[in-house]
């Protein structure tokens, strides 16, 4: 073979192992990436709803009720404030995971950032979710 040859087929081979890789990488920075930013979303609508709270009080969201939830238009984002018997233990704490919602007839996968606090004298759960 001619070194032409030779040093056109290394090259060419370099090219489509480095193309492969970033191909390969690609798919997890994205999953990494996305759960990143919605973890964030979620952390900034959670101080938005404490901010609500003590400015307004629970009666801003309650308005009487034992719960509180609300979709958005494309059932995207939700909120979802319950009074509950839960673990206060930690309460400065939240535990963010994936779980699958029925909401209507359709089956979402959500993000969803869980935080027992108390306020009132009650125990609540506030569920922040994103899909």
């Amino acid at each position: 073979m001619k070194l032409n040859t030779k040093l056109t087929l290394y090259f060419t081979a370099s090219k489509l192992l480095i193309f492969g890789f970033f191909l390969a990488i690609l798919p997890p920075v994205f999953q990494w990436y996305s759960r990143y930013t919605i973890d964030k979303f979620l952390h900034v609508q959670e101080n938005k709803v404490f901010d609500n709270i003590r400015q307004n009080g629970m009666e801003y969201y309650l308005q009487g009720e034992q719960s509180y939830g609300s979709y958005t238009m494309l059932k995207e984002d939700y909120i979802a404030i319950q009074a509950t018997l839960g673990d206060t233990s930690n309460p400065q704490q939240g535990n963010i995971n994936n779980q699958r919602r029925i909401v209507d007839t359709d089956t979402l996968d959500y993000r969803i950032l869980h935080r027992y606090f108390e306020a009132d004298g009650k125990t609540y759960l506030l569920e922040i979710g994103r899909s």
